[in-house]
């Protein structure tokens, strides 16, 4: 059995190998430390990188032309100790302490995007307050935003995406009142196109409760157990027991 490259790979598996496949997805997050006085950004911001994960064990796998499929991506994934490892996306997180005075230094120096995020989202009011505090049941000193996420085009179709950066915001947001967002593919050119890009997002963010806020930004307020709900309700639909490490 040939691989179509032009249509999502569990969509081209039986129902049964497919769904071995995908209770298999993980999470993996990392960050990068630096030695004290060795800091690469201002302090007030921490990056967390979540790549997103399935394991292919072939003793699961019955259907001859499955196997024969997944036979021709090994190469695309990595052996361990209990089968092939595939990565299948990733997600980039930033945790930010709005209690540093040099967050938006620490946010700009990374991406000026995420800098000018933050600036709509927390310029401070006459009274002390912040812009977004208005808009949310809790707030706290943390707050997370979503710089980036995606999943390979050969593993699409199944919400992988969501999933993973839902898991991520579920570890990485103890503590945290808000997770915000831009709702733009980068690189987007014209009114017409952008309008597109920002309804299409909005309308996938949304599954894990991200509501529109302001210009293209969409917000998850964490004291709210909306989030909770709409993970839960992905999960559940996925069939899966999700992982993070």
């Amino acid at each position: 059995m040939a691989l179509n490259n032009a249509e999502p790979l569990l969509k081209q598996l039986s129902k049964d190998t497919a769904s071995s496949l995908l209770r298999t997805f993980s999470v993996r997050l990392a960050t990068d430390l630096a030695l004290p006085g060795e800091e690469h950004y201002p302090p007030g911001a921490v990056d967390y990188h979540a790549s997103f994960r399935l394991t292919w064990h072939s003793f699961t796998t019955d259907d001859p032309s499955d196997f024969q499929l997944l036979e021709t991506i090994t190469e695309r994934g990595t052996e361990t100790n209990d089968g092939i490892e595939f990565t299948v996306g990733h997600a980039h997180l930033v945790k930010v302490d709005l209690s540093q005075s040099g967050v938006f230094d620490a946010l700009d120096a990374r991406e000026a995007d995420l800098e000018y995020l933050a600036s709509l989202l927390f310029t401070e009011r006459s009274n002390g307050e912040y812009e977004i505090e208005s808009g949310l049941e809790g707030f706290s000193s943390d707050a997370i935003l979503v710089n980036s996420a995606e999943v390979d085009p050969l593993w699409r179709g199944h919400k992988l995406g969501l999933l993973g950066t839902g898991t991520a915001i579920n570890e990485l947001g103890r503590g945290c009142g808000l997770v915000a967002l831009d709702a733009m593919q980068p690189g987007t050119r014209g009114a017409a196109a952008r309008k597109a890009s920002h309804q299409r997002l909005a309308g996938y963010w949304s599954q894990l409760g991200f509501s529109p806020w302001r210009d293209r930004v969409l917000i998850l307020d964490l004291a709210l157990r909306t989030f909770d709900d709409h993970l839960t309700k992905l999960v559940r639909n996925a069939g899966l027991h999700l992982r993070s490490i």
